[in-house]
């Protein structure tokens, strides 16, 4: 049984310095959005909708860094994870990293361990925001390049 100084310790853990909670960042909850994204993408093909456009795309041929993820999470629906690949690169990735987390967050919560506590310390020591930046800089290049119309 955990003693009220760990559970106000994890109850700590899981807000932010200016007292929001992280709370909504929760393996689960962004999977489920995924799927309702994908079951909504599948739904309005099937049902001949029209789909988003690209603003920038159609005013200038060029894609934005985003062009690409409907189709990359519609290919994910179908199970064609090359093709959502194909579509956009990083979109594809970030689903696949999402995944993964909720498969290591699931294996936590069975197992009741503690490895994503020392993966997320050794993370922290990384400049996320830097990385994230240069690999959507890298996925643009790809998509002006590559993305099918």
């Amino acid at each position: 049984m955990k003693t009220p100084a760990a559970i106000e310790t994890a109850h700590e853990a899981q807000m932010r310095p200016g007292g929001k909670s992280l709370r909504w960042i929760h393996p689960v909850w962004m999977t489920l959005a995924a799927v309702a994204l994908a079951a909504g993408a599948q739904l309005a093909t099937y049902w001949r909708l029209p789909m988003p456009q690209c603003v920038l795309r159609n005013l200038t041929g060029v894609p934005c860094p985003t062009c690409g993820c409907t189709r990359s999470l519609m290919a994910w629906s179908r199970l064609e994870p090359m093709e959502a690949f194909r579509y956009n690169p990083l979109f594809a990735c970030l689903l696949l990293g999402l995944l993964i987390w909720l498969m290591a967050w699931g294996v936590e919560r069975i197992s009741r361990g503690a490895f994503l506590g020392r993966w997320r310390a050794w993370a922290a020591r990384w400049p996320w925001g830097w990385i994230f930046i240069g690999l959507a800089a890298v996925n643009w290049v790809y998509l002006c390049f590559r993305l099918p119309r």
